[in-house]
């Protein structure tokens, strides 16, 4: 890069390297969470992905061996860290670090692309500070992000190309095969609008080609993890488990946008904090809430005009046309309700909200306001993060290792005696936790599900009862519920376990 081309991205390079700064607390247990004001606690979510990642390291196969409704990408990119480094939470959350340190660069600049520099500053500091912190956690949805991200800036960065077109079509190729919620609907209206230019014109070919050459790249990117699916046999399953029974069986009551989380949040706010950081923190987490809303104006903003423009010949830049229909797509899963609308999924598409947002800022009468909205934005995602790095510093650092923490959980112990290190265990809640540092899990599906009745199907509580009637784990640690469950399906198991405090303990 020349020195014009290092002064041109400084700003960008300086904003990843104050990214990484401000996420260093989670490289150790605990620091801040925007959710709550307490200090981070261990997450039963990211303990299940780095399981399921390190079975994949331990020879098995991602849906023909154990069930995951995720797609593979996460699963086996942190099975070859694990392969590299040993397995290892800290390990993990560097990667995540990282991952989200690209995705505030890359939505910093699209949004100067639209809104100017400040403005990509400001929208990279609430991705940073406000977004991460709601789920602070090595999960697929952060890669999902990135991929989309990235997807997006080659494909509507001036002078694409059929490479920009391709390479951006394989990133989010990997953004559905990481998460589909994510990267489908981008993807389709992606392509989608990409067809604009050769409408407009009425020329057939055209209209077709740079879409075929977006879906080309997409089916190019994950061809290979594809390919190795189906030579293992488990395609059909990954279909299965990825789209079939997500619609079947991931149901969630909708209690709306401000439903779910939101009570229990802002009553945790306001017993612990003192004012103004209860005020500050809630509005902070309501600051969230209203990035959908973000994509939906900006794109009603941004789309007439640049239509009206290429109309009248005034310019022929189609990309904001493409990024608001991205934009759309990234969002649309959570007004469409196959995705629960919850803090943490409305942060993975909170930064379509904010690129979107920055499109309204072609109009020139509303760029002083959008500008305003994001520097304000910013502002209260910086000092609400700020104030809970302190508030929680403390408590964070008198906690242990990844593991010193896990030991602390129930059962713990208790298993470490009963079960031999050979041996293998099956637990409920926060399982990947007690399979990742202490036994083997003897079930095929890692989280079995304490109070949702119908999480599982009848077919995958049988799958996991047969498995247990076969291995017999020396140890069994799960509430009442899915205990009822599994012996309605064996009943042999009530025989062969007896319990042993809180545990069931195989009977010699």
């Amino acid at each position: 890069m020349s020195a014009r081309g290092w002064k041109t991205h400084a700003w960008l390079l300086g904003l990843a390297a104050a990214t990484i700064v401000l996420h260093l607390p989670w490289l150790v247990p605990g620091g801040p969470w925007a959710r709550r004001p307490e200090a981070l606690v261990l997450g039963q979510d990211e303990g299940m992905a780095l399981y399921d990642s390190l079975r994949i390291l331990r020879g098995e196969v991602m849906y023909r061996d154990f069930f995951q409704f995720h797609g593979p990408v996460f699963y086996y990119l942190h099975a070859a860290l694990f392969f590299v480094v040993g397995p290892s939470f800290t390990a993990a959350r560097v990667l995540f670090v990282l991952t989200t340190t690209t995705s505030t660069v890359l939505l910093a600049a699209m949004v100067a692309r639209h809104a100017g520099r400040v403005a990509g500053v400001a929208a990279g500091l609430v991705h940073a500070c406000l977004l991460v912190a709601l789920w602070p956690f090595a999960y697929p949805h952060w890669y999902a992000e990135t991929f989309a991200l990235g997807g997006l800036f080659l494909i509507t960065r001036e002078r694409s190309g059929a490479r920009g077109d391709v390479a951006g079509g394989a990133l989010l190729g990997l953004s559905i095969l990481t998460t589909q919620s994510t990267g489908l609907p981008a993807l389709l209206a992606a392509a989608a609008a990409a067809a604009g230019p050769g409408l407009a014109a009425r020329d057939l070919r055209r209209s077709l080609a740079r879409p075929a050459r977006i879906l080309l790249g997409a089916v190019a990117g994950v061809a290979p993890l594809l390919v190795y699916l189906a030579a293992q046999g488990a395609l059909g399953l990954l279909y299965y488990d990825m789209f079939r029974w997500p619609f079947e069986n991931y149901h969630f009551e909708n209690e709306g946008f401000y439903g779910f989380q939101t009570p229990e949040a802002i009553a945790a706010h306001r017993k612990l904090l003192g004012e103004p950081w209860a005020t500050l923190g809630t509005l902070a987490l309501r600051e969230n809430l209203l990035l959908p809303f973000f994509a939906l104006a900006g794109a009603a903003a941004a789309i007439p005009v640049a239509v009206w423009k290429i109309v009248r010949r005034q310019e022929d830049d189609w990309a904001p046309i493409v990024t608001a229909a991205a934009c759309l797509g990234g969002v649309s899963t959570l007004f469409l309700a196959p995705v629960r609308a919850d803090f943490h999924h409305i942060a993975y598409g909170g930064p379509f909200g904010l690129l979107a947002l920055s499109l309204a800022a072609r109009r020139p009468r509303l760029r002083p306001a959008v500008l305003a909205t994001l520097c304000l934005a910013a502002a209260l995602a910086v000092v609400t993060y700020a104030h809970k790095t302190a508030f929680t510093w403390s408590a964070s650092r008198a906690k242990g290792s990844f593991r010193a923490e896990a030991e602390k959980l129930a059962g713990y112990a208790a298993i470490a005696r009963a079960v031999p290190p050979d041996g293998t265990i099956v637990v409920g809640p926060m399982a990947g936790f007690y399979y990742f540092f202490l036994r083997d899990a003897a079930v095929p599906i890692t989280h079995i599900p304490s109070t949702q009745d119908k999480f599982l199907t009848d077919e995958q509580w049988r799958w996991c009862a047969e498995r247990i009637a076969a291995l017999g784990p020396g140890a069994i640690l799960l509430p009442p519920k899915p205990w009822r469950e599994l012996v309605a399906r064996r009943p042999d198991l009530r025989d062969r376990y007896r319990p042993q405090g809180e545990l069931l303990v195989r009977s010699p």
